[in-house]
């Protein structure tokens, strides 16, 4: 429901700002669905380019051990 559009517009008006939603919209889902796919290659890039840090391997499982209580030790 378009919230935005001014109430004047026509019917034919309304259909067509429909349409164009439409539009947009599956435009929209293939754009996120390409760049989710397109981002890990993109960053590894930019990795390999020196522009992104790289995450470090050994900073990643510290921080999830410590966030996370072991009842193992207990």
């Amino acid at each position: 429901q378009p919230t935005a559009a001014p109430s004047k517009l026509t019917k034919e008006g309304w259909e067509m700002f429909a349409k164009l939603d439409k539009l947009t919209h599956g435009f929209n889902k293939q754009l996120s669905a390409w760049s989710k796919k397109m981002l890990p290659t993109i960053r590894k890039e930019l990795e390999d380019a020196g522009l992104v840090p790289k995450p470090k391997p050994t900073s990643a499982p510290k921080a999830k051990s410590t966030a996370a209580p072991k009842p193992k030790k207990q």
